[in-house]
């Protein structure tokens, strides 16, 4: 049986943008079951527009303010689909996108989520899209390794998530208390522990909006270029939390019958590149402590310096520079890699590699000066 699909769209003071939003929900080939807009006390005519609207679409109005967060759990009981599809008032549903979706629970009853694609393209002042800039797709994951993968950045943001109305309430909605990256919490909480599938087919659900202007909540208003560090700061309150919540073995997914499962250093350290992803140090330095202790004299495999590598030399998506290029979180690191010589005999063998790379290609992730600065603290 396929299942049913309520799109839930929260909005405040977007009227131009919320009816080109909608006009895209009320045209699917496979019309959802309802669609529930939740108006989070807008002052422009918002609520006007959506009366003219009829029964078409179900609206609701909390009794105040409360950011996206509230607006959502308050109109949340009134969901009646199966499948939940939460989706911004300033984008735009391609028309088989709940159908899409709807098959694609239906083509894996057991999945308590399904997952897809969106184009990016600049808003234009009319209400219009410019043309598509690009497309994010998700990494090929699948079933109990999406929310591993998810740990490393967020891949499922806005309307690229759709989950079973159930699993929403089973992990009790979104969290009033983040005024930021409350759609990186809740897809966490919805995915941790549940299988998900992708959506089949390599066309994107919907076209996301870009736009300049104030971002963010009445209580945390901010420019589009603060837009990252708001999400570096309360993303490093998610993972705080879940590093007190989470197993170590939830950091990486072995249960697919044919991986060994990760020891535990390596698991430590894979924490660690969660924590230093989030320019979380001091809980990185833990972590390589812990992990060098397990085994102190024995190198590391492979696997161990991939993740060793990745932590000192990956980009953060926060507009933050590279572990290594933070001379002074470097430091921290430094101190508690030169106690442990199998981090050092990897880290040095990883630098050689990588300056020898950079000499012959002219490239690499760290100018030179940086390379030469490892290196020295490693011989």
């Amino acid at each position: 049986m396929t299942p049913t699909v309520t799109v839930l769209v929260p909005t405040y003071n977007r009227r131009l943008l919320l009816s080109r939003c909608l006009d895209s929900l009320l045209t699917q080939t496979h019309p959802p079951a309802q669609i529930v807009v939740v108006d989070d006390c807008s002052t422009d005519d918002t609520a006007e527009y959506l009366a003219s609207l009829g029964g078409r679409v179900q609206a609701l109005r909390p009794p105040r303010q409360g950011g996206k967060a509230a607006a959502l759990n308050f109109a949340l009981p009134s969901v009646v689909g199966d499948v939940l599809w939460v989706f911004d008032d300033d984008d735009v549903a391609y028309p088989a996108s709940v159908g899409r979706i709807a098959a694609a629970f239906a083509a894996h009853p057991s999945a308590s989520f399904v997952f897809g694609a969106k184009d990016v393209a600049d808003g234009l002042p009319d209400g219009s899209f410019g043309p598509v800039q690009w497309t994010l797709r998700s990494p090929d994951v699948r079933g109990h390794a999406v929310f591993p993968r998810l740990l490393e950045g967020c891949f499922l943001g806005a309307a690229r998530l759709a989950v079973r109305t159930s699993r929403a309430r089973a992990v009790g909605g979104y969290s009033e208390a983040l005024l930021r990256s409350q759609d990186y919490d809740f897809a966490l909480r919805a995915t941790r522990g549940v299988s998900g599938e992708p959506i089949e087919g390599a066309e994107a659900l919907f076209l996301f909006r870009r736009h300049d202007g104030v971002r963010g909540p009445a209580a945390d208003p901010h420019a589009e270029d603060q837009r990252r560090q708001r999400w570096l700061q309360y993303d490093q309150r998610i993972f705080q939390r879940l590093r007190s919540e989470l197993l170590l073995e939830e950091y990486a997914w072995c249960g697919d019958g044919k991986s060994a499962p990760l020891p535990q250093r390596a698991l430590l350290l894979r924490r660690g590149l969660m924590m230093s992803r989030r320019q979380l140090f001091a809980e990185l330095v833990e972590d390589l402590d812990a992990a060098a202790n397990e085994t102190p004299e024995q190198h590391l495999s492979a696997d161990e310096q991939a993740l060793l590598e990745r932590i000192v030399f990956d980009q953060p998506y926060y507009d933050q520079r590279a572990l290594i290029e933070q001379p002074d979180a470097f430091e921290s690191v430094r101190r508690c890699v030169v106690r442990y010589s199998p981090y050092r005999a990897a880290l040095r063998a990883i630098a050689i590699r990588r300056l020898k790379a950079a000499v012959r290609h002219r490239t690499g992730v760290a100018p030179a000066a940086t390379f030469r600065l490892l290196l020295q603290t490693l011989f």
